[in-house]
């Protein structure tokens, strides 16, 4: 997280150790931890809440194109039943006079 290699870690843990001192060190080191640890909860949970939002506003377009094509299937599958009943229809007047026609 912030690249401290082995030399930088002993420096600072002696640094630590002459301003803290040996008796309240590991209980800084605790607060320390549990007070990272927290941050990046904190962090995480933001992420999260950028990614959530994020895929919503990405995926209103395509529900909505969604939409729009289902729409668009029903106003062509209406139009194509009304076709096909009209030619049924048709084929159906136009057989009656034919055999009509054969009969008188």
């Amino acid at each position: 997280m912030f690249n401290i290699g082995l030399p930088e870690l002993i420096l600072i843990f002696i640094i630590a150790l002459v301003v803290v001192g040996p008796d309240k060190l590991p209980e800084v080191a605790k607060t320390l931890g549990r007070t990272f640890a927290q941050i990046k909860g904190a962090i995480d949970e933001v992420k999260e809440t950028i990614e959530e939002e994020t895929r919503k506003e990405l995926e209103k377009p395509l529900s909505n194109f969604e939409e729009d094509i289902k729409k668009e299937v029903e106003a062509f599958y209406k139009e194509a039943n009304k076709t096909i009943t009209t030619i049924s229809s048709s084929e159906e007047l136009e057989k009656k006079n034919h055999d009509q026609s054969n009969n008188g």
